[in-house]
């Protein structure tokens, strides 16, 4: 055979693509970390993808939860895996606040992660009990201005999203109140049912079972748009204060390097499983609303809300646990 064919052959077989072919993704199960605990919003909301997105991919989709040190944990866990589409981040607001709460963290929240789609509004709300003398926003703004650092509030903890709330709501109204911080939402809630604190900010999703019992009075959401399941709470864009806008946010991202193959398909599928109506109806029911969107958009807001909140969180001070 001429030495030219023989060349020509090889070359051929070298760069056929068959030779370096890659099995199709996803060819093995897909694990999705959730920073935080099972029970919470954002291990049912993850479980929920999960659970739609297993069937459409042809592989087990696995929520794993590695909870602690404000989503550090499992964020500094993804953004050291293998950009392969197989190990994911389900998200949330301490992703974009932690830059600014934390002077190193052992990560690039902008550079070590691609953002896939950014997935549930958190809409939180200012609340008192039943039993309170306040009735409305502007009724607490009143007793806050003329009664300086007598209102308590409570948060989830310190550095939370709540927390940033209840700094911005201070700030932006020119009230001083007192901040009592909670190791999580559930003994917040307790606290401020029992009226141990006068009002707490915290996710309308944890407030809404005892608002809706009358064991709870919501004044405001932190939220651009009214809430259905609260119907007569007004935004706080429409008390004056457009500026307080603190909802919490859950989102996929992935180790960055991920294909936009990759990306582009799990944007599909989620944006999909967002519009179902049954998954409708299970937010809803959670008090959580969806968002959806391409991953361009998710990653403008990423950088953007990185941008926001630590501007906010170094002008006034905030620290976190």
């Amino acid at each position: 055979m001429h030495k030219s064919l023989i060349v020509g052959l090889l070359v051929f077989s070298v760069m056929s693509p068959s030779a370096y072919a890659q099995p199709a993704w996803p060819a093995n199960p897909i694990r999705i970390i959730s920073p935080n605990p099972p029970g919470g919003e954002n291990d049912l909301t993850a479980r929920i993808l999960a659970e739609r997105l297993a069937p459409v991919l042809g592989q087990p989709v696995v929520v794993e939860n590695k909870a602690g040190a404000g989503s550090r944990i499992a964020s500094e866990l993804v953004a050291k895996s293998p950009a392969d589409g197989y190990i994911l981040l389900y998200t949330g607001a301490p992703h974009t606040t932690n830059p600014g709460l934390f002077d190193k963290l052992p990560y690039d929240t902008v550079k070590d992660f691609d953002a896939i789609v950014r997935t549930i509004l958190v809409p939180v709300a200012l609340a008192v009990p039943a039993s309170s003398s306040i009735r409305t926003a502007k009724e607490f703004l009143e007793q806050a201005r003329a009664n300086p650092q007598t209102i308590t509030v409570a948060s989830s903890g310190n550095g939370t999203g709540p927390h940033l709330a209840i700094g911005l709501f201070s700030a932006s109204t020119g009230i001083s109140l007192v901040h009592v911080p909670y190791k999580g939402v559930s003994p917040a809630v307790t606290d401020l049912v029992a009226a141990h604190v006068n009002a707490g900010m915290l996710g309308i999703s944890n407030l809404h079972p005892f608002v809706a019992s009358g064991k709870l009075r919501a004044l405001a959401v932190v939220s651009p748009k009214r809430i259905p399941q609260l119907p007569s709470a007004p935004t706080m864009s429409e008390l004056g204060y457009p500026q307080v806008d603190a909802s919490g946010w859950f989102g996929l991202v992935g180790p960055a390097g991920l294909s936009r193959d990759i990306i582009t398909r799990l944007n599909t599928e989620v944006n999909r499983i967002l519009a179902l109506p049954d998954v409708i109806k299970r937010l809803e029911s959670a008090v959580l609303v969806p968002v959806g969107g391409s991953a361009q958009e998710f990653d403008r807001f990423i950088r953007q809300d990185i941008e926001r909140w630590t501007k906010i969180i170094r002008q006034y001070g905030i620290k976190a646990d």
